[in-house]
């Protein structure tokens, strides 16, 4: 910014002030990112309504004579160790240097991100007079990047790798058609097929959850379960598993999307059926406790490591045995659940142990009418 003089030090634009300032409250409040205009001393002289909404002053004028340094005080840098960047830090990110440095992502209490950017204000004389720190809110495209990186991970390597196997099968049969008969190829090529089928339409249905309204409407917990239930019985009569279902009748009502729900408890029984050993019990369980209706699905499968459940929900990966391949199925199933769980406003909490099984428990808020 420049051709600009500052005003004396706890001055205040008016009547007579430059005309240049009294612009300035003006050009500042039509920057869409929070922003304020420090003098050389890093005294705020001008914030706009995004400043005040960030910082959580009732109006720009409180902004007015606090230290830059101070209102940062509450962030930090993002992804290091340092803190929140003191007034010679923000000096320095002006560029006055020959090679500007970058601009400083800084971390809120909350979780969001914060793109700073700092700009010298000159005088008449070029000297530099103060500083123009703007504060962008780019939580939205960080998280778009991690889906990104995910989306471009799952293609890659979850949906190729069964292609691969696909076409190795088939140059295989090619090359020594009686080391490799027909049906033995078409048989496995089924199972890869299947398998990208099945990743496919479980990630859509992931974003369909993160993108769709949700249909909410008053409905009973206990048939959402028992309907979940009988989706995930033939999957357990393959296997050879059986699902105790505990309910006792009571209405339990929950203010509910009923389709997404009962998928969200489907994705939970098939991924308990599947890691479990055959002859084992899959217990689904519906209690209206408190202030919470609940819903409960244990197994008697491998169970997971304290290091498992800090990141079964991460990602698109689920944890997998020794030995064992990684495969996206589970994660996203998982993803599923918790998206679905969170727009519930409900909550979904996992207790596990290396052998001796998991258990999966939702619980939401009841619908008091």
């Amino acid at each position: 910014m420049h051709g600009l003089s500052a005003p004396p030090t706890g001055s205040s634009p008016g009547a007579a002030a430059p005309a240049e300032w009294r612009l300035v409250p003006g050009i500042l409040d039509g920057l869409a990112d929070a922003a304020l205009l420090a003098d050389h001393n890093g005294i705020v002289l001008f914030g706009n309504r995004g400043a005040a909404r960030l910082f959580g002053v009732a109006g720009e004028a409180a902004l007015r004579g606090a230290p830059v340094a101070g209102l940062l005080s509450g962030f930090a840098a993002k992804d290091t160790d340092a803190g929140a960047p003191g007034w010679a830090q923000l000096q320095a990110l002006t560029g006055a240097g020959e090679e500007p440095p970058p601009a400083l992502e800084l971390a809120a209490a909350d979780g969001a991100t914060l793109l700073l950017r700092c700009a010298p204000c000159r005088d008449a004389t070029g000297a530099v007079s103060g500083i123009l720190v703007t504060l962008a809110d780019i939580s939205l495209l960080r998280a778009a990047e991690r889906q990104r990186d995910e989306v471009l991970s799952f293609l890659s390597h979850d949906l190729r790798s069964p292609q691969s196997s696909i076409l190795a099968l088939l140059e295989l049969h090619q090359l020594d058609p009686q080391d490799n008969p027909v049906s033995q190829v078409h048989g496995r090529i089924g199972q890869y097929a299947r398998r990208t089928l099945d990743l496919s339409e479980r990630y859509l249905q992931l974003l369909r959850a993160e993108t769709r309204e949700f249909d909410f409407a008053i409905t009973d917990l206990g048939p959402i379960a028992e309907e979940a239930m009988e989706e995930a019985w033939a999957a357990a009569e393959q296997k050879r598993v059986a699902i105790e279902f505990l309910f006792d009748g009571e209405p339990v009502p929950v203010r509910a999307d009923p389709a997404l729900l009962r998928r969200a408890l489907i994705n939970l029984l098939w991924n308990a059926v599947k890691y479990s050993p055959e002859q084992s019990i899959v217990t689904l369980s519906v209690v209206s406790r408190g202030d919470r209706q609940m819903v409960s699905i244990a197994d008697q499968g491998r169970g997971m490591t304290a290091e498992d459940l800090g990141q079964l929900f991460g990602g698109m990966r689920r944890p997998a045995a020794p030995g064992q391949a990684k495969s996206g199925s589970r994660g996203l199933g998982l993803a599923f659940v918790k998206t679905v769980v969170d727009k519930h406003g409900g909550r979904i909490e996992v207790e596990s142990v290396p052998d001796h099984g998991s258990c999966f428990t939702i619980s939401l808020p009841p619908f008091a009418g």
